[in-house]
């Protein structure tokens, strides 16, 4: 019998989704003390089994006060490893209803104008450019990131990096 982690991400076309994959799938295994193909073989079996061992699963790491968003993201590689390996019974609306609610983004609101002069008052003419981008495209300060690297009494030098799903985009250096 083919190892079961591998036969799934066979029909995982994305690199990136591959890895997580199996992370995800890895630190599962590693939770339940069990081996991927005994794991796969009992679920077949004893569909109930996986079932409430997957929402034991959930509740472990909505105990970790993990997102539900983060832990849709387990259960998405552990579902991708029992659909491919054509695990059937496990009743995934009841699964799915275990876990912790996830953020809506949908409440997250435009800044003021009078909040964007504001900001703008106390930037240089490099942080400007990204703040209107920012603003502009209605990605937030959250992916904006400053470090201060290095602190003298006349001056300051800092790093300002655009990150955009955990990649960096942009970054300068800027000394005060």
């Amino acid at each position: 019998m083919p190892d079961p982690v591998e036969e799934a991400l066979k029909f995982v076309r994305a690199q990136r989704s591959k890895e997580a994959y199996r992370a995800v799938i890895s630190y599962f295994l590693r939770w339940s003390g069990l081996e991927a193909r005994d794991f796969v073989e009992r679920a077949s079996s004893q569909p109930k089994w996986a079932e409430s061992l997957l929402v034991s699963y959930i509740q472990s790491l909505e105990k970790r006060k993990l997102s539900g968003s983060t832990v849709a993201l387990y259960l998405v590689g552990l579902k991708a490893l029992l659909e491919y390996n054509d695990v059937a019974g496990i009743n995934w609306k009841k699964v799915k209803k275990a876990m912790p609610p996830a953020r809506s983004y949908g409440t997250d609101r435009s800044p003021a104008v009078e909040e964007i002069r504001r900001i703008l008052q106390f930037c240089d003419v490099r942080s400007r450019a990204v703040d209107n981008y920012s603003h502009s495209t209605r990605v937030y300060k959250s992916i904006l990131k400053l470090s201060f690297i290095e602190m003298t009494e006349d001056n300051v030098l800092i790093m300002t990096t655009l990150y955009h799903l955990d990649r960096a985009l942009w970054q300068t250096k800027t000394r005060r």
